[in-house]
């Protein structure tokens, strides 16, 4: 995540490693605003890839949305390509439902890292959305959130 918003910025705001741990923790500096204001971008704590409990991260969210004084415009929810998991599913359930409820599905957008062959082929990038959306339950339940578009899911290779 803190990549993409790197990525996003065009600059190295966020601190990101390769370690097996978050770098985005509680004390992380999570914010970066462009000098004309046209841009505000909050980087907060994975939904999955932290030690903290669901609440804790929570409640760290809420602040860090909290910070955006003219509100949020769009959420990313970043995964990797592949498998999904309960755990996945079940934080991204919460998290929303918790802090902004189903009104905020209509800014979600599912950002898909590792994913660099559907970065050129929109054709095929849209058939693997479908088909997932058909076998897995977990990636269904996302599709739905987005409004079962296609065009809401962002591949990304990892910045």
């Amino acid at each position: 995540k803190s990549s993409l918003g790197n990525l996003i910025s065009g600059t190295r705001v966020f601190e990101v490693a390769d370690d097996t741990a978050s770098v985005t923790n509680l004390d992380s500096v999570m914010r970066y605003e462009a000098a004309d204001g046209s841009l505000l971008l909050l980087d907060t704590i994975g939904l999955g890839d932290t030690e903290l409990d669901q609440s804790k991260v929570a409640a760290s969210i809420r602040d860090t949305a909290l910070s955006a004084p003219g509100g949020v415009d769009v959420l990313l929810f970043v995964m990797r390509h592949g498998r999904i998991t309960d755990d996945a599913i079940a934080r991204l359930i919460f998290i929303t439902e918790y802090l902004w409820g189903k009104e905020c599905f209509a800014n979600l957008y599912c950002v898909i890292t590792g994913a660099s062959r559907y970065l050129v082929r929109q054709d095929e990038a849209v058939q693997w959305i479908e088909k997932q959306a058909k076998a897995n339950w977990r990636f269904k339940h996302i599709y739905d959130m987005v409004g079962s578009d296609a065009k809401r899911f962002i591949f990304v290779d990892n910045p």
